[in-house]
């Protein structure tokens, strides 16, 4: 059937939010890449790209936190996490 092509739909969660105004933050671990380390044209790594085209979509709404730190190991995320989401709650 056409109508169960996928079970994540973005139209279906764009339609849902028109009418409905809501804050929406992520936060981004891990290590040097995602800090945006080994990116040499000074725009934060692929996290720092997604930082930009999230915030845009509704300025001043939405948040992504780029919270990672070169060298950081599985343990030391795990770590983290529960602190990291603690500071950054609405």
């Amino acid at each position: 059937m056409a109508w169960m092509r996928s079970e994540f739909d973005p139209r279906w969660v764009h339609n849902m939010s028109k009418n409905k105004k809501s804050i929406e933050r992520i936060a981004v671990f891990g290590a040097s890449t995602t800090f945006g380390f080994v990116d040499t044209s000074g725009k934060g790594g692929w996290a720092g790209r997604l930082k930009r085209w999230f915030e845009a979509k509704e300025p001043g709404d939405n948040a992504l936190f780029n919270l990672g730190i070169s060298g950081a190991t599985t343990e030391h995320l795990l770590d983290r996490i529960k602190m990291e989401a603690k500071l950054r709650e609405p």
